[in-house]
């Protein structure tokens, strides 16, 4: 009984302090994070050229290659629904369909941890895992570090099985991390001979 006792008493004791102490403040709400890739300076393609406006990247569009318009550019971004993510450029073959893209990724939005260490062929990894689905199964046949335009790259040689077409592409990617956001050149074609210094 004394030790209900002491118990009734030491939970009074408790109940008057909160009672007397400051009410708790009311955090501010927070604004939501803003985007790396808000106010993005975008890339032009300017005699047969295309220079992002972000990077030092410089590619030259193979001959008889056409840049998409920027009606397309937006239609293209809006069909992808993330305002983290940024389709800078997209170039083609009219004849073929071949075709190589430029993507810039807010890689904080993404919780990607670690940005200030995360390599490229990191971000490679997070962003080949990324693309597998029940659609889709990327399958990296081989990957290395190589240089262009003066800048370290991560190539990937991907061998992508689109289930639904039954057909496997190959695709050959480039990444690289900039001040926390992830450039993704994609490509039907090895690229490392149209970076421009």
């Amino acid at each position: 009984m004394r030790k209900i006792l002491l118990l009734l008493a030491a939970l009074a004791m408790l109940l008057t302090a909160c009672a007397s102490a400051e009410p708790a403040a009311t955090p501010e709400p927070t604004a939501p994070p803003v985007s790396a890739l808000e106010d993005f300076p975008r890339g032009t393609v300017a005699d047969g050229v295309y220079r992002s406006g972000f990077t030092d990247l410089a590619l030259r569009l193979p001959d008889y290659w056409e840049a998409a318009t920027e009606e397309q550019l937006q239609k293209a971004a809006a069909d992808r629904g993330s305002e983290h993510t940024v389709l800078d450029v997209y170039c083609y073959d009219p004849m073929t369909g071949e075709n190589f893209n430029v993507t810039y990724e807010d890689l904080a939005a993404f919780g990607v941890p670690d940005l200030d260490t995360l390599s490229a062929e990191e971000y490679k990894n997070i962003a080949v895992a990324s693309l597998a689905s029940d659609e889709m199964q990327p399958t990296e046949v081989r990957s290395e570090t190589v240089t262009l335009g003066g800048v370290p790259w991560c190539k990937a040689e991907l061998a992508i099985r689109y289930s639904a077409m039954d057909v496997t592409v190959t695709v050959y990617d480039y990444f690289r991390v900039v001040d926390g956001v992830g450039v993704v050149l994609s490509a039907q074609r090895e690229m490392d001979t149209y970076f421009v210094q």
